[in-house]
């Protein structure tokens, strides 16, 4: 299934500056790499194609290329062909997507360069890939002595390099970044570890090239703004569109798509106003039908795995969707060899379908958590022969799941966090560079503070022992933090954890203090993942 980028485009402003200022510096004689980092569907390919659209400089060549795992045949010609199409662009020559007619075309203007390819094409059909490969990256430098054109090359999902059964892939290209001074590469990888791992070890000497650059899901104000434009035919109650960020976790595709289908839902139902009912029907369109849009997309992630080894995957997978969610439950409900269990899982984790946290697995993606849960593990297991039947059930989970997130959410942020405190049960979790067992509490209370919106919650355990937790709604300076400190001196016995959670901002003095009290800081980030890690709903307010 093809995967449209979101025609709204927000929340990456700061990302394109950079990108553009990198563009600058290329012209200047300085040269930075670029690597964006980030989860499938979080909007990568849409950054480069907004980048791409608005580049207006003339003394660059961009050349944006997508590593598919295909014959490697494909990829040289790809890459020889989007050179000289977009060299001829910018020459505002004649172009097609033919490669003979573009070499033909381009041996007028840069002979050099088109010699090299001709001798490349001619290094293909015999097959000598390792020359092909090498070859590629030295057109770049061809260009620039022809046209004094530097070139941008952008390779999209950049692992996948390494699908191409060469010798040593990453090595040879690192080796020609080494003398490019004029080629700016930018490359992206949704395998947020693996493009880590290439960089720093495999690309040890080059690791300080590449200016690595986190695309991360929308935060919360950005979602609401996405979906304000993306919904103005239609009304929906603001709690509605946080049920909406929470469940999309603020990826854009997800964003985009599901507004984009509760738009049409709205029109065809008639509806001035989406509810629930009208979010059941969209996610049934886009998630439950065979020929909804994520269904597929979802359908087609899992039909990549090997057929051999297929329902070990997916037992692992369903049984984190489940919430069995430590490694003696999946132990459990894994029906394979149990030897290949941790292989498995690694493979998962490579993969970026889960992620460990300590002694969790989770899911990176949660929208294809739930999509396993309530969708495709429904149909492997359900009794229920009649799809239409299988199709109400489904609607009312959806509706279900809608009315539970709209009752946690009115709930305050004592009575969430002591919930969530509640189902701490001796795990190991690492926040930051922290490694903690959050332990099973058997008392939990929630102090009455003299400051409207000041929470402080204490929990026992091993009968003595406790953690307190004080939540700010104010942001903190040295004098909030001064009286954190005095509120923890003065529980008995002395806690042995002290916790502040901030609403917004901490300064540098107040964290200072924090540090020389041992005051444990959880920002709102934190305190959403431990939110996650526990399958609850995050805190948007």
């Amino acid at each position: 299934m093809p995967i449209n980028a979101p025609r709204v485009f927000v929340g990456r402003a700061d990302i394109l500056d950079t990108l553009n200022k990198r563009v600058e510096s290329l012209k200047s004689g300085y040269r930075q790499n670029v690597a964006l980092t980030g989860q499938k569907l979080c909007g990568k390919t849409y950054i480069l194609q907004n980048f791409l659209s608005n580049l207006k400089s003339g003394s660059v060549i961009p050349v944006y290329i997508e590593v598919l795992t295909e014959p490697f045949e494909a990829f040289s010609k790809k890459f020889i062909g989007t050179i000289l199409l977009n060299f001829l662009k910018g020459r505002n020559e004649e172009i097609k997507e033919d490669l003979d007619f573009l070499i033909s075309k381009a041996e007028a203007f840069i002979p050099k360069t088109t010699a090299s390819i001709k001798e490349i094409l001619r290094l293909l059909e015999k097959g000598d890939h390792q020359e092909v490969y090498s070859g590629l990256f030295n057109l770049t430098s061809y260009i620039k002595e022809e046209t004094g054109k530097s070139c941008i090359i952008i390779f999209d999902e950049f692992h996948n390099l390494s699908f191409f059964n060469l010798k040593n892939p990453f090595a040879v290209f690192g080796k020609k970044i080494m003398v490019q001074k004029d080629t700016m590469y930018v490359v992206t990888s949704s395998q947020v570890s693996s493009i880590k791992r290439i960089l720093k070890e495999r690309l040890d000497l080059l690791f300080g090239n590449f200016e690595i650059i986190e695309v991360r899901d929308f935060d919360c104000a950005v979602s609401k703004n996405f979906l304000e434009r993306r919904l103005e035919a239609i009304r929906m109650q603001e709690e509605l569109k946080d049920f909406l960020v929470s469940f999309t976790d603020g990826r854009p595709f997800y964003l985009d798509i599901i507004s984009s289908e509760l738009n049409n839902c709205s029109a065809q139902l008639q509806f001035k106003w989406a509810g629930p009912g009208v979010i059941s029907e969209a996610f049934n369109n886009l998630l439950f039908d065979s020929k909804g849009a994520i269904n597929q997309y979802f359908q087609n992630l899992v039909g990549a795995f090997p057929q051999s080894t297929l329902n070990d995957y997916l037992d692992i997978l369903s049984a984190v969707a489940e919430g069995n969610n430590k490694l003696g439950g999946i132990r459990q409900n894994f029906r394979g060899k149990k030897a290949d269990l941790p292989a498995r899982i690694e493979k998962l984790i490579e993969e970026n379908f889960l992620a460990k946290n300590g002694c969790v697995f989770y899911f990176n993606d949660k929208v294809f958590e739930f999509w396993l849960r309530y969708v495709y593990n429904k149909k492997r297991y359900s009794l229920l022969s009649d799809f239409q039947e299988r199709a109400a059930m489904f609607k009312k989970d959806v509706e279900a799941m809608v009315a539970f997130f709209l009752a946690e959410n009115k709930k305050d942020t004592g009575a969430r966090i002591k919930e969530l405190v509640s189902s701490f049960n001796n795990e190991i979790i690492k926040l930051g560079e922290k490694n903690l067992k959050f332990p099973r509490f058997s008392r939990i209370e929630i102090k009455n503070s003299e400051n409207e919106g000041e929470i402080l919650i204490e929990a026992v355990y091993d009968t003595k022992k406790q953690w307190a937790w004080q939540f700010s709604p104010q942001p903190v300076d040295e004098a909030v933090m001064t009286k954190v400190i005095d509120r923890f001196k003065a529980i008995e016995p002395a806690p042995q954890r002290k916790i502040l959670i901030l609403s917004s901002a901490i300064d540098t003095n107040a964290t200072l203090i924090a540090k020389e009290n041992k005051v444990w800081v959880w920002g709102k980030e934190d305190l959403n993942f431990i939110f996650s890690l526990y399958n609850k709903f995050k805190m948007l307010k």
